[in-house]
């Protein structure tokens, strides 16, 4: 395998990968990592109450992602 360098436009990098997500563990289901539980349309366990981005189970972890969540939850 060859070396090769690189010159990127950007780096992402992670400060941490566990949700902080204990002020709900008693009000809407969450994985065995603290990852908040969610439907096709973004709604936790509880009626009415949404989660999108780090903090709920499944995400990538991306700002870009995120925010298109946050646009596709919907009542």
């Amino acid at each position: 395998m060859e070396n090769e360098e690189l010159f990127p436009a950007a780096a992402f990098i992670f400060i941490g990968r566990d949700p902080n997500t204990a002020f709900v563990k008693d009000i809407v289901e969450a994985d065995k990592w603290g990852f908040i539980t969610i439907s096709e349309t973004m709604e936790t366990s509880m009626e009415g109450v949404f989660a999108a981005g780090d903090a709920r189970g499944g995400s990538t972890k991306q700002v870009a992602s995120a925010v298109g969540e946050g646009a596709t939850a919907e009542p």
